[in-house]
C-alpha cells in the first residue's frame, strides 16, 4: 500500500505539490497574519502606553472662575471648553486662571491615598514691564522730535504695533533747570495746548511701558522637580531653596525669581531730529501757530537713528537705563527694584465660535473672536490695568530653559512638551483664504500678551511667595500623578477615577481626568479684522479625555477586517484547488472499485494517503518556518488551528467526497443521463441569452465568482475607506499620528496578502471552469464559430458576472460603511477606481486562462478524459 501511495503521489505530482504549496501558503499566511496582527496590537498598545499621558493623571482646578480676576470680553463667544465639547481643554493657556485653591485644600490633596505627586501651579498674573530708559546723550538745548516704531514678528511677517502719536513723533523741548522753573506755571498749558514736552533731564524715553508684560507663576519647588525635572532645567544661577520662609531686606520681603531664557523677536526703531526753531519765537507764538503740529513742519536735522531689540537676549531682563554713545549702546548696572504697588495687566479669556468650514477631514475648525486692535496686531483678549497692592522686591536667582523640562512620569520616546511652560509649536498652515502655505509657519508669541498666543510662563517663584502676594487661596491648578497608574489600562483608569472622586468629595474642586487623554488637532481661524490682515489658520492641540481608547478601538476594527478576508479567500482558493485533485482521485477510486477493490481497502488507501500527505505537509512547514524569522513560541496556537483545519479540509474535500462516490451507481450508468435546467429548452440566439444560459447551467461557479468579486470589492473599499477614516481619527490627535505611521506597514502587508489570495481564488475557479469550457469551445468550433466570436462570448459572460458583483458589492459597501462608521465620506473616485480595476483584472485573468486551455496546454491530472 505504501508503494501504491508513493506511485499516486508521483503520478499526480503536480496536484500533490500544488496542494502542499497551497496549504503551506495558507498556513504561513495565517501564522504571519496572526503575528502581524499581534505586532499591530502590541505596537499600538505599546505606543498608547508610552504616549498616552499629557504628563499627569488629574488636573485639579477651582470649581468656579475667580470673579476678581475675570475680565469681561468685548465680543462674546464660547470658551475653549464649550465651543467643541465639554471634554476639551485648551492646553497652556493660563490667561484666565487666578487663585481659588487654598493651601489647606492642597494639603488635603497631598494626604489622599494613591496621590504620588501633587504639583501646584499658582498664576500670579501678568506683571507690567518696568521701564528701560534710553539716554540719547544729547547735550544741546532746543526743540527735538523723536519718531518711534515697534514691530513684532508673528511667524510670517513683522506687524507694526506703533501707536499713532509715536509715528507722528513726540516733540521735546530740552531746557536748563532755571528755564524749567520759570515756566512751571504755564507747563500744563504747554503740554495740553501746545502738544510738546519741556524737559530739563534730556531726551531719555522710557521703553517697554506700552502694554508689554511678563507672565508670573509660582510652584512648589520639590513637587515641580519630581513632575518636570525643573531643578535640572536651570541654565544660569541656582534653583529655589526648600526653605519655606521668604527673605527680607530692610523689612521688605524679597521674591526669588527664575526667569525663562526666551527672548522675543521685536524691532524697535527710533530717530531723533533737532528742530530749527526761529530764535525770536516765544511760547505763545508757537502755540498760536499750532504748537507741535507747527514744530513738525519746520526744518530738521537728524541727530540719532537707532534700531535694536529691547526684548532681546541682552536686554530682556535688564531694568534701569542704557546710554547711546558713539553709535553704540552702553549698559549700566541694573536690577529689579522694590515697589509698593506693582502694575499688572489682566486679560479676558479667549472667545471662540464654531465654523462649518473644514480644511482637513474631521479636524474641527473654530474661529477666535477679536477683541480689538493695536496697529497691525489683532488683539484676542480684552485687557485692563490693575494694581498688585503688595510691597515686595524681586531678585533674579537664575534662568531656566523650557526645552530641558520633561515629564518624569511618561516613557514616551517623543513626549509632548510640558504645558504652561513650553507648549508644542503652533503652526500657521493656511492663509485666511484657506490656501495652504508651502511650509507651515510657527506662530510666534510676543511680550504683548493681548494677542492670541501668550506663550509659556516667563518667570516662576515659590508657593510661599504666591501666598504672600495673593492671600489665602493662591493656587490656580494642581497636577496630580496617581500611584500605580503608569500603564494605560482599565485598572489604571479605575485607580485614577477613585482618587479623582475622593478629591472632589474632600475639597469640592473641579477634577479633570487626563489619563487616556491625547492632544486632538484643532484648526483655529484668526481672520481679517477691521481691514487688518488676519494670521490664517493655526493648527493647535487641544486635550480630549479618553482619546487613546478610541484609537485602540479603531486599530482593532481594522485588524478584524484584514484577518476575516484573508481566512475567507484562503478557504475559497484551497477549496477550488482541492476540488480538481479530489475529482481526479475520485475517478481512480471508482475504477479500482469496479475492478474488485473493496470499499474498506479503498478507504484505508485514501486515509493512509491523507496521513502521508499531512506528515509531508507538517515536515515541509517546519523546515520553511525554521529557515525564516517566525517566532514559533508565540504562534503554536494558530499552528495547531492550521493543522486541525488542514485535517478538516482533507476530510471534507477529499476523503468524504470519494466515499460518497463509491456509494453511487457506476459512472457508466450515468452516461446519457441529462439534467433539466431552467431555460434549457429555449433556443439561445443572442450573445446575452447564450451567456445567461451558461451562467444558469453552472450556478455554483457563477455564484462563487460573484462572491469573490463582491468580497474583494467590499474588502478594498471598506478597508481603504475605513483605514482613511480610522487614520483621520488617528491623526486628529498628535499621539495618533505617531501610532498611525508605525502601523501602516503592518496593515498594508496584510491587505496585500488578502488581495493575493483573492486573485489566486479567482484564477483557480477560472482554471476549474475551463474543463467544461473546452467542450463548449469544441462544439462552437464544430458549428463554424471563429476564435474571435467564441472569445467575445466567453469574455462577455465574465463581464456580466463581474458587473453584477460590482453592483451588489458597491451597494453593500455603501450600506455597511454608513452603518458601521459614523460620519464617513463616500469616496466616489476611490470606488470608481476600485471597480474599474477589478473589471480589468478579471478580464485579463479570463484571457490568460482561455489562452492556456484553447491551445491545449493542460495538465493531465487536472481534467477528466
Amino acid at each position: 500500500m505504501y508503494r501504491l501511495i508513493f506511485k499516486n503521489f508521483l503520478y499526480y505530482w503536480r496536484s500533490t505539490l500544488s496542494i502542499l504549496l497551497i496549504l503551506i501558503l495558507v498556513g504561513l499566511t495565517l501564522v504571519y497574519s496572526f503575528q502581524t496582527i499581534e505586532k499591530m496590537r502590541i505596537k499600538s498598545t505599546t505606543d498608547l502606553t508610552d504616549e498616552w499621558r499629557t504628563g499627569y493623571d488629574l488636573l485639579v482646578s477651582p470649581a468656579t472662575l475667580d470673579d476678581a480676576q475675570y475680565v469681561e470680553p468685548i465680543q462674546h463667544g464660547l470658551e475653549a471648553s464649550k465651543v467643541l465639547d465639554n471634554h476639551f481643554v485648551r492646553r497652556s493657556d493660563m490667561s484666565h486662571y487666578g487663585g481659588g485653591i487654598s493651601i489647606e485644600q492642597y494639603e488635603q490633596i497631598q494626604s489622599i491615598e494613591g496621590v504620588q505627586v501633587a504639583a501646584p501651579l499658582s498664576f500670579i498674573g501678568y506683571i507690567e514691564n518696568e521701564g528701560l530708559s534710553l539716554d540719547f546723550n544729547i547735550d544741546e538745548y532746543g526743540f527735538y522730535m523723536r519718531q518711534t516704531s515697534v514691530q513684532v514678528f508673528d511667524g510670517i511677517r513683522y506687524r507694526d504695533i506703533t501707536y499713532e502719536h509715536n509715528k507722528d513723533g513726540f516733540i521735546y523741548q530740552y531746557i536748563d533747570e532755571k528755564t524749567m522753573n520759570n515756566i512751571v506755571d504755564i507747563l500744563p498749558q504747554i503740554v495740553e495746548e501746545g502738544g510738546w514736552i519741556p524737559t530739563s533731564v534730556g531726551i531719555n524715553p522710557v521703553l517697554r511701558t506700552d502694554g508689554s508684560a511678563w507672565s508670573f507663576a509660582a510652584i512648589d519647588p520639590e513637587q515641580e522637580a519630581q513632575l518636570l525635572n525643573m531643578d535640572k532645567a536651570i541654565v544660569q544661577g541656582e534653583y529655589f531653596s526648600l526653605d519655606e520662609n521668604l527673605e527680607t531686606k530692610n523689612g521688605v520681603p524679597v521674591i526669588p525669581l527664575i526667569l525663562l531664557n526666551q527672548p522675543y523677536d521685536v524691532i524697535f526703531h527710533t530717530t531723533v531730529y533737532k528742530i530749527d526753531v526761529p530764535e525770536n519765537a516765544d511760547y505763545e507764538q508757537i502755540m498760536d501757530l499750532g504748537g507741535a503740529e507747527y514744530l513738525r513742519t519746520l526744518p530738521k536735522e537728524k541727530k540719532v537713528e537707532l534700531t535694536f531689540n529691547p526684548y532681546g537676549a541682552d536686554y530682556l531682563y535688564e531694568f534701569g537705563h542704557i546710554r547711546y554713545e558713539d553709535g553704540q549702546l552702553i549698559e549700566s548696572e541694573s536690577r529689579f527694584s522694590y515697589q509698593d504697588e506693582w502694575g499688572m495687566i489682566e486679560y479676558s479669556p479667549l472667545q471662540f465660535k464654531s465654523v462649518s468650514t473644514t480644511l482637513s477631514d474631521n479636524i474641527p475648525v473654530v474661529e477666535a473672536l477679536p477683541q480689538g486692535t493695536r496697529g497691525e496686531q489683532i488683539n484676542y483678549r480684552n485687557a485692563r490695568s490693575a494694581s498688585l497692592n503688595k510691597t515686595f522686591g524681586l531678585e533674579v536667582i537664575g534662568q531656566f530653559d523650557a526645552k530641558l523640562l520633561t515629564y518624569q512620569f511618561t516613557t514616551s520616546e517623543s513626549p509632548l512638551m510640558p504645558d504652561f511652560y513650553k507648549p508644542e509649536n503652533v503652526y500657521i498652515t493656511h492663509d485666511v483664504e484657506q490656501q495652504p502655505y508651502d511650509e507651515p509657519f510657527i506662530y510666534q508669541n510676543s511680550p504683548y500678551k493681548n494677542n492670541y498666543y501668550t506663550g509659556g510662563i516667563d518667570a516662576i517663584t515659590t508657593l510661599q511667595a504666591a501666598e504672600y502676594i495673593l492671600g489665602e487661596e493662591p493656587i490656580s491648578i494642581v497636577r496630580v500623578i496617581v500611584e500605580g497608574a503608569g500603564k494605560r489600562s482599565p485598572e489604571s483608569m479605575a485607580k485614577v477615577e477613585k482618587v479623582a472622586e475622593e478629591i472632589r468629595e474632600k475639597t469640592g474642586l473641579q477634577v479633570d481626568i487626563m489619563l487616556g487623554a491625547a492632544d486632538r488637532k484643532v484648526h483655529v481661524l484668526l481672520n481679517d479684522f477691521e481691514s487688518i490682515p488676519g494670521y490664517g489658520y493655526l493648527l493647535e492641540g487641544w486635550s480630549q479625555e479618553g482619546m487613546s481608547f478610541v484609537i485602540e478601538e479603531r486599530v482593532n476594527t481594522t485588524n478584524i477586517i484584514l484577518s476575516s478576508f484573508i481566512i475567507l479567500m484562503g478557504f475559497i482558493g484551497l477549496s477550488l484547488v482541492y476540488k480538481n485533485y479530489t475529482n481526479n482521485r475520485k475517478r481512480d477510486m471508482q475504477i479500482q472499485h469496479i475492478f474488485g477493490w473493496t470499499k474498506k481497502k479503498i478507504v484505508l488507501l485514501i486515509v493512509f494517503e491523507s496521513l502521508a500527505l499531512l506528515i509531508l505537509l507538517c515536515i515541509s512547514f517546519i523546515i520553511i518556518v525554521s529557515l525564516g524569522t517566525i517566532d514559533m513560541n508565540s504562534v503554536w496556537f494558530i499552528v495547531s488551528i492550521w493543522i486541525v483545519g488542514s485535517i478538516a479540509v482533507i476530510t471534507f474535500l477529499y476523503i468524504l467526497p470519494i466515499i460518497r462516490s463509491l456509494n453511487t451507481h457506476s459512472s457508466r450508468m450515468e452516461i446519457g443521463r441529462s439534467k433539466h435546467l431552467f431555460l434549457s429548452q429555449r433556443p439561445a440566439k443572442t450573445l446575452l441569452s447564450i451567456s445567461i444560459r451558461q451562467m444558469m447551467r453552472h450556478p455554483t461557479r457563477t455564484t462563487t465568482k460573484m462572491l469573490i468579486v463582491i468580497c474583494t470589492l467590499l474588502y478594498v473599499t471598506f478597508f481603504i475607506t475605513t483605514m482613511e477614516h480610522s487614520s483621520s481619527i488617528l491623526i486628529l490627535t498628535f499621539l495618533g499620528e505617531r501610532i498611525d505611521t508605525s502601523l501602516s506597514p503592518f496593515q498594508w502587508i496584510l491587505f496585500t496578502a488578502g488581495i493575493v489570495l483573492a486573485l489566486f481564488s479567482y484564477f483557480a475557479i477560472l482554471l476549474n471552469q475551463m474543463e467544461s469550457r473546452q467542450k463548449d469551445i469544441q462544439i462552437y468550433q464544430a458549428w463554424g464559430w471563429e476564435r474571435k466570436k467564441w472569445t467575445i462570448w466567453y469574455l462577455f459572460e465574465e463581464v456580466l458576472i463581474v458587473i453584477g458583483g460590482i453592483i451588489i458589492g458597491t451597494l453593500f459597501s455603501y450600506i455597511l460603511l454608513k452603518l458601521s462608521v459614523a460620519n464617513v465620506t463616500w469616496n466616489v473616485t476611490l470606488v470608481s477606481i476600485v471597480n474599474l480595476s477589478i473589471l480589468i483584472i478579471t478580464v485579463i485573468m479570463s484571457l490568460i486562462t482561455l489562452t492556456i486551455r484553447s491551445r491545449n496546454i493542460s495538465l493531465r491530472e487536472f481534467h477528466l478524459t
